[in-house]
């Protein structure tokens, strides 16, 4: 954004007109009289007024009225020969060209001007025009230009004159360090800029110099720096009537906002500066205020502020899906987490059942080897306790049979001997008492041999 700037002390304290469009036309109309009237040289005064209310216009921003105004300058320079006239005439066409943004006839009107003045030694408005041309090649991005052109500036005597000339050449240079991405000798430049403006207790100024100060910090990324100056700033116009001011503040809001991609804050910032252009039409509908034509491309502004309003509205629409969204998956994970976790302690309880039942299987196991071997063990004390059993009763059968012909025929032959005796039917007492002891001997010896053969069957029987 391009500075104003005065070419004498009699315009810095100067207030702007009501209505400057009114004032320009009736400059434009006095001045078109007196190139009619005879064909009259028009003086250096009113080549001065003209030159004046187009410095005003440009400071206000009315591109329109300054090129009116630079072009009359121009015809009347034409009329006139001087080069003081040319000196003015190119000086304003150049500010009023840098305000359409056409760049490289502002830069040719400015180096016109240099060479008028040089020509006329008009010192007084030289140092105006090289801060111009100085502030129009740091625009173009050519820092060292500008600053070359600001040194010539500094060694003009108008520099410690003139406030404004000093305010156009500190916030000039700390641009230029700034693009030089010089950034210490820009945040020096930039706090000389704001103590000038503080000294003179200009509101506007003090503003205008603490978004130099945002921007510098925005350069460097230092945020919380550059969001104290932008809302030092912002508090100082408030209740201020210079709408060029807010529109830089509301502008440098919007820009701080987007570095800090702040959506919100452009928004707000973009409502404040669309808000003051329709402050600014009511302005001019009722004559108060002479206002900035085409210094900003409002329709650009509410383009963007519009596309921006959609993709909010997007975004939250977006936002509000993917809510939704977020709040399905959250659920569906949490109940899926409870599930699971149910599952986990039934499997853990199925676990320690299926555990419990294997134990248990175990000791059944081996509950049943033991009973098995039990089994086993029994069965053998059994099959052993039958053979004895066999072996038993093929002796009880050996010793019947013993008994029913070893032992029962000798028994019944002592018994039938003595059955003789008693019937008396033997007489031979010795014969009889003979074989009676035969037979006994007889049976002794049986005895004797069954008793030696349960003996070896059983050594502990008798």
């Amino acid at each position: 954004m391009f500075l104003f700037s005065c070419s004498t002390k009699q315009e810095e304290s100067e207030t702007l007109p009501r209505n400057l469009s009114q004032v320009v036309e009736n400059s434009l109309r006095n001045t078109h009289e007196l190139l009619d009237s005879n064909h009259q040289i028009p003086s250096n005064q009113s080549i001065s007024s003209l030159y004046s209310n187009g410095i005003k216009a440009c400071r206000v921003g009315s591109i329109r009225n300054a090129l009116r105004l630079g072009d009359l300058c121009f015809e009347l320079a034409q009329q006139s020969r001087e080069d003081s006239d040319f000196t003015l005439a190119y000086h304003l066409m150049g500010k009023g060209s840098s305000l359409s943004k056409n760049y490289e006839k502002a830069n040719e009107s400015f180096t016109k001007a240099v060479e008028f003045a040089q020509k006329s030694k008009f010192d007084l408005v030289l140092p105006y025009i090289y801060s111009d041309l100085a502030e129009l090649q740091i625009h173009l991005q050519k820092p060292g230009i500008g600053l070359d052109l600001l040194k010539k500036v500094e060694v003009s005597p108008e520099f410690q004159k003139s406030l404004p000339l000093k305010l156009a050449y500190y916030e000039l240079r700390s641009n230029a360090y700034s693009q030089l991405n010089q950034i210490k000798l820009a945040q020096k430049e930039a706090l000389t800029h704001l103590e000038l403006a503080q000294n003179n207790q200009d509101l506007n100024r003090i503003s205008h110099a603490k978004n130099q100060l945002c921007s510098v910090e925005i350069k460097q990324g230092n945020w919380i720096e550059a969001n104290r100056w932008y809302n030092e700033s912002a508090q100082l116009v408030q209740n201020s009537k210079d709408f060029k001011v807010k529109e830089q503040t509301y502008l440098l809001g919007i820009q701080l906002a987007k570095a800090q991609n702040d959506v919100p804050k452009i928004l707000a910032s973009q409502e404040k500066l669309l808000a003051l252009k329709d402050q600014l039409i009511n302005e001019e509908r009722t004559g108060h205020q002479e206002a900035f034509f085409n210094s900003l491309q409002w329709g650009a502004v509410e383009q963007e502020r519009s596309q921006m309003v959609e993709l909010t509205e997007r975004n939250r629409l977006l936002m509000i899906i993917g809510g939704l969204i977020l709040a399905f998956v959250s659920t569906s994970l949490i109940l899926s987490y409870r599930l699971s976790r149910k599952m986990k302690l039934a499997n853990l309880k199925l676990t320690a059942k299926n555990r419990e039942i294997h134990r248990k299987n175990e000791e059944i196991e081996k509950k049943s080897e033991e009973l098995n071997r039990l089994n086993r063990v029994l069965e053998a004390k059994i099959q052993e306790r039958t053979q004895k059993l066999i072996h038993q009763n093929n002796k009880l059968r050996e010793v019947a049979y013993y008994n029913s012909h070893r032992v029962r025929g000798p028994l019944s032959t002592i018994m039938g001997l003595v059955d003789l005796y008693q019937g008396k039917m033997m007489d031979d007492v010795q014969l009889l008492m003979n074989e009676i002891d035969n037979h006994s001997r007889e049976l002794d010896r049986n005895l004797f041999e069954i008793n030696e053969v349960l003996k070896k069957e059983d050594p502990t029987s008798n």
